[in-house]
């Protein structure tokens, strides 16, 4: 899967697609940007798209499971979608998404930045890897 990790300054993900137990993808770009709005993402690939589509047009129709942290402006939501559910709310920091979810918010409960979150994530869960991707909150 993967893990996201959002600190209240900055939003992280890592880079890995897994099905199962194997990797097939080690450099997944799961940072998605519309209209100037940055979508992290995790969960079904298929569902990363409905997720973008639906946050713009919440009656358009949509397929898969996917969250997402989104970074709109100087508001960070989280974004859920599902077979028959679809919400937006208000992101609050520390907040993890993903297989490595536990591991993240301890590193961020610690002190770490989402950055350093992620690389200690990926040293314990098998299902996050690869490249770190963040960006910083517009705090003003």
């Amino acid at each position: 899967m993967t893990t996201i990790a959002y600190d209240g300054l900055s939003v992280a993900t890592d880079s890995y697609v897994t099905e199962g137990d194997l990797v097939v993808d080690f450099n997944y770009p799961k940072l998605i940007t519309q209209k100037g709005v940055k979508f992290f993402l995790c969960g079904e690939l298929d569902g990363f798209n409905s997720l973008v589509s639906k946050y713009f047009n919440p009656s358009a129709p949509h397929s898969g499971d996917a969250s997402a942290i989104v970074i709109h402006g100087k508001d960070v939501f989280l974004v859920e979608l599902g077979a028959d559910k679809f919400s937006c709310t208000k992101a609050v920091a520390p907040m993890a998404l993903g297989t490595g979810t536990a591991l993240a918010l301890g590193a961020m409960d610690a002190g770490a930045s989402a950055r350093e979150a992620l690389k200690i994530a990926i040293k314990r869960d098998v299902y996050s890897g690869g490249r770190i991707t963040s960006r910083k909150v517009r705090l003003d």
